[in-house]
């Protein structure tokens, strides 16, 4: 059996090992910055929030463990929303090395992504907070969606009645 204690100390004390990966990772993502830093908070935060609501809404982490309520499947849906969150961030960094006509966006292309990201990052912590019981958390939520819809372009189009033009 591989003792694990072993291998991870290994690992930790393997410069090489470090090195090689923070190369990596700058070059993917870039430098570390404040808003990486924030939304790698939030992902966490909303992470742990909605494993608190999930818990309140049968009565115990533990029960709602033991009951399937928080699960392996959401937690890979999870993942999956963070390798996206990945990709997107890379792809923002990487068009800073781009250059159009003696133009180079540098890195606003990762700070708007990350910016985005994170909207719609507190946006769900506070919709956890609303699930939870927090009612004063509904207002915030109205608003944040609001400014998402204002930074993507898109409006908000709720049908009342009938389909014509004016019965929005």
């Amino acid at each position: 059996m591989l003792d694990l204690d072993k291998f991870f100390y290994r690992i930790y004390e393997g410069w090489q090992i470090n090195v090689f990966v923070s190369l990596v990772l700058v070059w993917l993502f870039g430098e570390y910055t404040a808003s990486l830093g924030g939304l790698l908070c939030l992902v966490c935060l909303d992470w742990l929030t909605k494993w608190a609501v999930l818990s309140r809404q049968v009565g115990s982490f533990w029960t709602a463990w033991k009951t399937d309520v928080i699960s392996s499947q959401g937690m890979r849906d999870g993942l999956k929303k963070i390798v996206w969150y990945c990709v997107a961030l890379i792809v923002g960094h990487q068009l800073s090395y781009i250059s159009i006509a003696g133009y180079s966006p540098g890195s606003v292309g990762t700070e708007v992504i990350c910016t985005y990201l994170m909207v719609i990052e507190a946006k769900s912590i506070l919709e956890n907070l609303r699930d939870m019981g927090f009612k004063e958390a509904g207002p915030l939520v109205t608003m944040l969606g609001r400014k998402r819809d204002q930074i993507t372009g898109e409006q908000s189009q709720i049908v009342t009645k009938g389909n014509g033009p004016n019965d929005r």
